[in-house]
């Protein structure tokens, strides 16, 4: 077997087992994401049985599946899992008090953004004449 073909194996069926066990998704993205690992699966199987050899862009095939996979892993809803069922070693640590974050932008930065935001909110203003 081909690492491409192992990689369409694990794709379809990380896709189908996602579909199963994600209640967020809706009924036809879940029917979506199932009908592709199938699919990747049926393809896995012509082309390592079957001796189909694909060449050229056949590697981009596998960014279909990573977008569903990374789809259907943001819909996933953390608000129903109680801190009493998570392990003591993967609960988050409450932050430090003592300690203040980091701007994540640097002072310059923070300036012309709100620049930008002031220019846009008068352009706004001017364009519907209110004062």
């Amino acid at each position: 077997m081909t690492p491409f073909v192992v990689l369409m194996v694990i794709s379809g069926v990380v896709l189908i087992a996602l579909t199963v066990s994600i209640r967020e998704l809706s009924p036809a993205r879940r029917v979506r994401d199932g009908v592709v690992g199938f699919l990747f699966l049926a393809s896995a199987a012509g082309t390592a049985f079957a001796g189909f050899h694909l060449t050229g862009f056949s590697w981009l095939v596998l960014a279909l599946p990573i977008y569903l996979i990374v789809d259907s892993v943001r819909h996933i809803d953390l608000e129903d899992v109680s801190a009493e069922s998570t392990p003591a070693h993967l609960r988050r640590r409450p932050p430090r008090e003592s300690a203040t974050p980091a701007p994540r932008r640097s002072a310059g930065s923070r300036e012309r953004r709100a620049a930008r935001s002031a220019e846009r909110l008068e352009t706004l203003r001017a364009k519907h004449g209110t004062p």
